[in-house]
């Protein structure tokens, strides 16, 4: 019996379809083909080692792997992240060249110093302190096409968490110049600086970078470290608008609540009933620090700007809720003429003057990160992976912006309201804001300063968790 070519034509699969299922087959395909090359290269890895890594099966190999291993005879550490991207370290002795070190009198002091922060590099152990110096990496076992951070890893006998760091480097190639202004201290006791961020094309990159210090430094090496995204994603070729970058944006309608009689304070509360308030920058501020001025959109009638320098910030607590932990915000905006605020500014608490030593960072721009090219003149910056301290700024949705200063706990008493929440008296706090160098703020306007609960527990300024508000 004959079928029709219609009954026929009925029975074959879409063309689609057919597509479909030959792309997921290249797909799987592509895959396996991907697996197997990372097997046979980690088994080569594996073989160069030292010592040479000895493993029962290939998760037992990725497992030694995440653990990390020397290569290049000891001056190159290469591990798996999380995610099974490479992560390499070039030591000083295969990288550095010292261009101005400190005397052989300071070398021979500071080598005790050295006890407390033992390198994982046996072959660094004769590295010289130094204030000028360049280093010359050339990687082979990154991973290609993902996003890395280039880090340089030291020690420093003067640099402490609470103060800056005077770092100045260059790439070659470039006539800028960058900063680093701020370290993180890591486990293992040594400090880690965010230098650029680039897009890996493959195993093998090639930099000579010219650093310049305030301080003498000891130099681990230089580390590769996959930037820490949900997607790797390729860093975009436009550069950010600093200002417009998006900052976990939190929500914070400001049309629930009233001002006072007086104009200078706007008082609401959270959704559990706890008192927020802001206060305005005529209360908050010393007046001969600022010049001052209308501004329409701010809610109070005078707004403060262009400070001649460092300023004082004061409050008292006993109009808030007791018991309560709250958040400090400076709500403020830049000109956009404004300039110089790269740097972080140091924020000290009353406290420092009678003794106590607290002192920490916040930023009013998001810190940027130079982005290596290709081509160097297409240099550029973008938002730090693993900024020094989590007091960045926020847009807010009112236009101005906001950045936390401090967070404090009131605690129980039975007459919150008996005082004005600006009588100098014991439970007054005062904070000091100090920009890198004395450096001018001018750009800077000042709306208040606000107040808002927030139930984590207060940690030590800089390294607390962010906050957040609900309105009513």
């Amino acid at each position: 019996m004959k079928l029709s070519s219609k009954k026929y034509r009925g029975e074959r699969p879409k063309m689609c379809h057919v597509v479909e299922k030959l792309e997921n087959a290249l797909r799987l395909q592509e895959i396996f083909e991907d697996v197997e090359q990372k097997r046979l290269y980690y088994e080569e890895i594996s073989k160069a080692s030292s010592p040479r890594l000895v493993y029962r099966s290939e998760e037992h190999l990725k497992l030694l792997l995440s653990k990390g291993i020397f290569l290049n005879r000891g001056k190159t550490w290469f591990c798996l992240d999380k995610d099974g991207e490479h992560c390499e370290m070039i030591s000083a002795a295969e990288c550095l060249i010292p261009v101005r070190i400190v005397s052989s009198d300071y070398y021979y002091h500071k080598k005790k110093s050295r006890l407390g922060v033992k390198s994982r590099f046996a072959v660094n152990y004769d590295i010289p302190y130094s204030r000028q110096f360049k280093t010359h990496v050339k990687t082979q076992f990154l991973s290609s096409h993902i996003t890395y951070t280039l880090n340089l890893v030291f020690h420093s006998d003067q640099y402490t968490t609470n103060d800056y760091l005077g770092i100045n480097y260059i790439l070659a190639g470039e006539t800028k110049s960058s900063s680093v202004y701020l370290a993180n201290k890591r486990e293992d006791g040594w400090l880690m600086a965010e230098l650029y961020q680039f897009n890996s094309d493959s195993r093998n990159v090639d930099f000579e970078i010219t650093f310049q210090s305030n301080d003498p430094l000891l130099v681990e090496g230089i580390e590769f470290l996959p930037v820490e995204r949900v997607d790797h994603q390729v860093l975009e070729d436009e550069d950010e608008d600093i200002q417009t970058h998006t900052y976990s944006e939190q929500k914070l309608p400001w049309e629930y609540g009233q001002i006072n009689e007086s104009g200078d304070v706007w008082v609401s509360r959270a959704k559990n009933r706890e008192i927020c308030y802001m206060l305005s920058a005529k209360v908050a501020l010393l007046k001969e620090e600022w010049r001052w001025r209308s501004l329409p959109e701010s809610r109070f009638e005078e707004v403060a700007f262009d400070p001649h320098g460092s300023f004082w910030i004061f409050f008292s607590t006993d109009r808030l809720s007791s018991e309560t932990t709250y958040a400090t915000y400076l709500v403020y905006r830049l000109e956009e003429n404004h300039f110089g605020f790269e740097p972080p500014l140091k924020v000290k608490s009353g406290d420092y003057l009678v003794g106590r030593k607290d002192s920490w960072f916040i930023y009013l721009l998001w810190p940027q990160i130079p982005i290596i090219r290709p081509k160097v003149y297409q240099s550029t910056h973008n938002p730090m992976n693993r900024p020094q301290t989590i007091y960045l700024p926020q847009q807010r949705d009112d236009g101005w912006m906001e950045v936390k200063v401090w967070e404090f706990r009131v605690p129980f008493t039975t007459d919150n309201y008996s005082q004005s929440p600006f009588t100098t008296n014991s439970n007054s706090k005062n904070l000091r804001l100090t920009l890198h160098s004395e450096n001018s703020l001018k750009g800077l306007i000042v709306q208040g300063i606000e107040f808002r609960p927030t139930h984590e527990d207060v940690g030590y300024p800089g390294y607390d968790t962010e906050c957040s508000y609900d309105s009513e």
